[in-house]
């Protein structure tokens, strides 16, 4: 998969709220770590990009 650069604060909510709560759907999920192409946290690219 890729990475879509969030284009404001408003998307970066949006994809932080997807993800969670697809991570949420399964009952023994409580912390994970949600990675991209291997090489970034999905929140440290929302925070800072993959610049």
């Amino acid at each position: 998969g890729g990475f879509t650069k969030p284009k404001d604060d408003c998307d970066k909510k949006l994809y932080r709220a997807q993800v969670w709560d697809t991570a949420r759907q399964f009952p023994e999920v409580w912390r994970a770590y949600i990675w991209v192409n291997d090489k970034y946290l999905l929140g440290d690219l929302l925070v800072v990009g993959d610049g």
